[in-house]
């Protein structure tokens, strides 16, 4: 009888822990298919696909040596080539832990990315659109 005690406690005493999260937004399939390179403009783009999460550029970092708050607005907007860069970027992380104290734990993260990339010019037209699917 004291066996089945100790492992009916043992049992009781397990836990799972199990915390999921999720940061941005994924554009829906038939806004990024109304997306036309060439001639969609920023702010098409933006009703489209809503607001992006990044707004960055190989660039940015002179900006931080830059005096002239012209050369430092150009610098951050624009990437190396002239193009403003947006990115809407969904990413999901599973986390599951199994723990029997002392004895055993398991932890197993799950990490998954959906990335968007839209390069505008500096008229502000998309000249490419790049799309990620999912990653597991």
């Amino acid at each position: 009888h004291a066996r089945r005690l100790l492992l009916l406690l043992a049992a009781l005493a397990n836990g799972c822990v199990s915390v999921d999260a999720r940061f941005g937004h994924a554009p829906p399939a038939a806004a990024l298919a109304a997306v036309r390179p060439g001639a969609t403009t920023r702010a098409e783009l933006l009703d489209l696909l809503g607001p992006p999460e990044e707004y960055v550029g190989p660039g940015l970092h002179l900006g931080l040596r830059a005096h002239d708050p012209q050369a430092q607005r150009v610098l951050e907007e624009r990437d190396l080539f002239g193009r403003e860069v947006l990115t809407w970027l969904l990413e999901r992380r599973a986390d599951r832990a199994l723990v029997v104290p002392v004895l055993f734990t398991h932890w197993t993260t799950t990490h998954r990315t959906q990335r968007v990339t839209a390069l505008l010019d500096a008229q502000g037209v998309v000249q490419a659109l790049g799309v990620e699917p999912e990653t597991p």
